[in-house]
């Protein structure tokens, strides 16, 4: 059945997969790297305009999805999230660490999130047919919780 879904349905299936295994390997152990960086309020407020500015920015996806399309929205954002990867290993090398600069890029890379989010979905409805819509569904989530699991097993453990 993988092999009659659409081509950019399995494509976005593995980038979805890789992304999301690669932030579970790191964002749910930034709380603790900010607080050990500065203190409890401190993070918690950071973690809340984090998340506050990632639901506005998957609100203001839509329209930008409009605007620009999805393609290119897609593209875009998947770039950026690639960026502010790079740039949280940068800001954590052996030699130096900048918490500040781990939290904007992770807070720049929560926004491409938001951002892409919407355009992910409407291209997923868009190439999917009645007959394939619940398998792509069924996939796309077993994909992303096994991504989560191995993500945040393998971060545990490096943490």
């Amino acid at each position: 059945m993988w092999k009659n879904l659409h081509p950019n349905i399995r494509k976005r299936i593995q980038i979805e997969f890789l992304s999301r295994l690669g932030s579970s390997l790191i964002f749910p152990f930034m709380s603790i790297y900010l607080f050990h960086a500065y203190n409890a309020q401190i993070t918690g407020v950071l973690m809340m305009i984090n998340i506050i500015i990632s639901f506005l920015a998957g609100i203001y996806g839509g329209y930008l999805t409009d605007v620009f399309g999805r393609r290119r929205l897609l593209l875009f954002g998947e770039f950026i999230k690639l960026l502010a990867s790079i740039g949280i290993v940068c800001a954590n090398l052996p030699v130096y660490h900048f918490p500040w600069l781990t939290f904007v890029m992770m807070f720049l890379g929560n926004i491409a999130s938001g951002l892409i989010s919407p355009a992910s979905e409407a291209m997923l409805i868009d190439v999917s047919t009645e007959k394939t819509r619940a398998f792509m569904y069924a996939i796309n989530y077993w994909a992303n919780n096994l991504a989560l699991m191995i993500g945040m097993i393998i971060g545990g453990w490096l943490f």
